[in-house]
């Protein structure tokens, strides 16, 4: 990693939207997905073929949407480039990207410096701590590793949105099983073409050696692949396609609204599609469909309602598959008489161990994505703070005798004598660097039975349920995360 550098953020970024204008540049982009994204093996997967499949100056990808965005601004040049322009291309975009990486890395270095000397001038870890710096939380956030799996995205999105199914079909032409069936044949269109494609390049002329055509589908392809009718199909790729360029005129540094993330999809002269990032669309598939829900005023409190009402569904979803449903309630009102004092979103009962789950829907703005201080505290204090208030008081109200905790079909429960109780935030989509920001905005107040909370998506409890398929493991997991999270 390079941690020098004599360039600014915005001389880097500007220079890069240069060099995603070059004629040809798609082209560089195919070789990069292939490279970074697509595992060659013969006969069987094995950990040799993982392990040599590893390129180290990969681009990770946040970099790949941001030089996707950058040529987007322009109309896109598909001629092939020379041979010899190629490496040039290449060699220049790793530089630019580590040259970036450095630039973003400069706050967290001075900060990290600032704070050693004000430890060694009496302050404690936790005060002198960089990481409470908006600026150098940009690092981690630009970088951060991805919250879900491909399929995730794709499977929890037909969960996410079948209530919106009539809106969707209304509003864009088609259900949310239709864009996960487009999402899976774009990938599986690529693993086939590009295979063909390796075997035929020698045939060709040197001049034409490129890996964009194992990209780039047809709509009558696309269609038989997703068993769709070609309408159907079409109406799903119009809504994640970009225009024809220029476009994304408003992504002029990092942190702003890219294109790329929302319409990934390639247009090429002869009407044909370019996926080059199969993550990259069935991310969108899974946030974008939300947005436009949100744009419709009649529609808008209805998105917001089944939004909320999925992150609670599914988190019970599958504690059950681990606690068994006899042990996990939905929507427990805690009540003082006739007054309610709060409501547990999802509440797990096994033994004398108890979970009680918040859950919210709300993201990283792309402002508190630009190191703004004011406006990350103010989006954690909205997505992880708030819930974990209101879970450290249903916990504590676990222990009083006065109370009742009524489930959400009116029947009271008995709550037992707990050894144990562990507070859990989730939220809906991918929140980048959560356990970083958790670590230095949380306010945490524990006790023999209350324990730190842990803080997640909807992705690490589907991770965690398949992974962790006994209560016991489950809760040995959680036990040693909260407390070895320092």
């Amino acid at each position: 990693m390079k941690f020098e550098t004599t360039m600014t953020e915005q001389e880097v970024f500007d220079e890069l939207q240069s060099l995603c204008a070059s004629p040809g540049y798609v082209h560089i982009l195919a070789m990069l997905s292939f490279r970074d994204n697509l595992v060659m093996f013969p006969g069987e997967l094995t950990s040799e073929a993982m392990t040599a499949s590893y390129a180290p100056e990969r681009t990770v990808r946040t970099e790949f949407s941001t030089l996707l965005g950058l040529m987007l601004k322009q109309r896109i040049d598909f001629s092939y480039p020379a041979p010899e322009e190629i490496e040039r291309l290449l060699n220049r975009t790793r530089e630019l990207l580590e040259e970036l990486h450095a630039c973003l890395n400069q706050p967290m270095l001075a900060g990290l410096k600032r704070a050693a000397l004000e430890a060694k001038a009496g302050l404690s870890i936790e005060e002198a701590s960089p990481f409470l710096q908006g600026d150098v939380l940009r690092e981690p956030i630009f970088y951060g590793s991805e919250s879900a799996y491909s399929f995730q995205y794709r499977d929890l999105a037909v969960e996410r949105y079948t209530l919106d199914n009539d809106w969707l079909i209304a509003n864009k032409g088609f259900r949310i099983a239709d864009g996960c069936a487009v999402a899976d044949a774009l990938s599986e269109l690529a693993n086939n073409k590009l295979s063909a494609l390796l075997e035929s390049l020698p045939e060709l002329p040197p001049s034409h050696w490129s890996l964009l055509p194992g990209f780039t589908f047809s709509l009558d392809e696309i269609s038989q692949a997703s068993g769709l009718p070609p309408n159907t199909a079409e109406a799903v790729l119009d809504a994640f396609t970009a225009p024809i360029g220029p476009a994304n005129a408003d992504f002029n540094r990092i942190g702003d609204f890219n294109l790329a993330n929302a319409r990934p999809i390639l247009r090429t002269p002869a009407a044909d599609y370019v996926s080059l990032q199969a993550y990259g669309v069935v991310e969108s598939l899974y946030d974008s469909p939300y947005y436009w829900m949100a744009a419709d005023k009649a529609y808008r409190n209805t998105a917001f309602q089944h939004r909320g009402s999925f992150t609670e569904e599914f988190t019970a979803k599958r504690l059950a598959a681990m606690f068994g449903e006899a042990n996990v309630h939905r929507g427990v009102n805690i009540m003082s008489g006739a007054k309610t004092i709060s409501e547990i979103d999802v509440l797990v009962i096994f033994a004398d161990r108890a979970i009680v789950v918040q859950c919210k829907s709300k993201k990283l703005t792309l402002e508190a994505r630009k190191g703004n201080d004011l406006q990350l505290r103010d989006d954690f204090k909205k997505a992880v703070s708030d819930a974990y208030d209101q879970a450290h008081l249903c916990a504590t109200s676990l222990s009083d005798t006065t109370l009742k905790f009524i489930r959400a079909d009116g029947v009271e429960m008995n709550i037992p004598s707990m050894c144990e109780i562990y507070p859990m935030c989730v939220v809906s989509d991918h929140y980048p660097a959560l356990a970083a920001q958790a670590r230095q905005y949380l306010s945490v107040r524990t006790d023999d039975v209350i324990l730190a909370p842990l803080v997640g998506d909807v992705f690490l409890v589907d991770v965690l349920a398949e992974m962790l398929v006994s209560p016991l493991r489950f809760l040995s997991y959680v036990s040693r995360r909260v407390r070895y999270g320092d």
